[in-house]
């Protein structure tokens, strides 16, 4: 890579020699001068189409500013590029070192007819991997840059989906899309657990249409780490399916969904779960279920002659009010389930105690 600080020094250095200030020599270039300031700084590099004829007024070669003769450069300050391609092949390095100050239709056409070359998909076979392509990403043409990185996945050339992670800010989202469906329709459970690297990302009908894929194909264990990239409707639209299954370990992992799922689906939700399972199965539910839905449920669970449902609401003790736990202790009392209330005591105010 060149070094943008030394060649800064070398064009503060020979501006000097030659008696000019940055105005001067921006004028003489018909750029601004805070594009020389950021030169000399080692913040930005001249155009390429400029090396020429800041070379010219400095009085210096190509050579000597950037430190090195790069063949590259001096066929396309000469505009002899193209027969360059053909007669040269392309180092990657060599491309790397020079993309930062190239326009891009120039990157383009060197990506093109000299980089991407080298990669042989149909016999799986480069001497570029997916790791370099994300080195260069940042100056290959998107359109360039989506195809080669879908055809490196379609032929099982990425070992890892989280070796994509650096290149994905240059895809396009057609492009991010089209890989989330491939690993899903792939079926590979640890690209699909990987996948959660690309979720922020992915579009959000995209991320909520795979990942309910992904549910239906693999269940809700496996989509719980996509939760904070995921719409209220899709998880709502997930929670409900959860809650009107039969499958108790399911219900068991939807828990690791309650932060994400809002307040009134939950309550609804949990309610089902409780009418269909019992009081057991909403217990680790608590912490995130409203005082009224609690309320409602200590209601339902004192109501009905089921003594596991009243051992159960223990469980519940730590969020209920004060008057539920009175409600609960009354009912109790007027069952003769005197040994319950030990479960309780730790709950009840001592005043109440006292008046039992």
């Amino acid at each position: 890579m060149l070094n943008m600080k030394n060649i800064g020094q070398k064009i503060c250095k020979f501006r000097k020699e030659k008696n000019m200030t940055q105005l001067e020599l921006a004028d003489r270039l018909n750029i601004s001068f805070q594009a020389v300031s950021n030169w000399e700084r080692g913040k930005s590099m001249p155009d390429i189409s400029k090396l020429p004829e800041l070379c010219e007024i400095l009085d210096i070669t190509i050579d000597e500013l950037l430190g090195k003769n790069i063949k590259i450069i001096e066929n396309i300050t000469n505009e002899n590029i193209d027969n360059y391609l053909e007669e040269n092949e392309i180092d990657l390095d060599e491309f790397k070192e020079v993309a930062p100050i190239l326009k891009p239709n120039q990157t383009k056409k060197i990506f093109e007819k000299g980089i991407s070359k080298k990669i042989d998909f149909e016999n799986k076979n480069t001497n570029i991997s997916i790791s370099e392509i994300c080195s260069i990403a940042p100056f290959i043409d998107e359109d360039d840059l989506d195809n080669i990185v879908i055809k490196f996945y379609e032929n099982n050339m990425i070992d890892n989906i989280n070796d994509l992670i650096t290149i994905v800010p240059f895809l396009s989202d057609d492009a991010i899309s089209n890989i989330a469906y491939k690993v899903v329709y792939n079926g590979n459970l640890d690209d699909i657990e990987d996948l959660v690297w690309l979720a922020p990302f992915i579009d959000d009908e995209t991320l909520d249409d795979i990942v309910l894929k992904i549910y239906e194909n693999n269940g809700l264990d496996s989509i719980i780490e996509f939760a904070p990239f995921l719409s209220d409707d899709a998880i709502s639209n997930i929670a409900y399916k959860v809650a009107s299954s039969d499958d108790l370990d399911n219900i068991e992992d939807l828990v690791g969904l309650a932060p994400f799922i809002d307040d009134e689906t939950l309550d609804d939700i949990v309610l089902k779960i409780y009418e269909n399972n019992g009081l057991d199965s909403i217990i680790e539910f608590a912490p995130f279920l409203s005082k009224d839905t609690i309320s409602n449920i200590v209601y339902k669970a004192t109501s009905s002659d089921d003594l596991d449902d009243i051992e159960d609401l223990v469980g519940l003790a730590p969020f209920l009010s004060s008057d539920a736990i009175s409600n609960i202790i009354n009912t109790c009392i007027s069952n003769g389930n005197m040994d319950l209330l030990s479960d309780f005591a730790p709950f009840i105010k001592k005043g109440k105690i006292n008046n039992l």
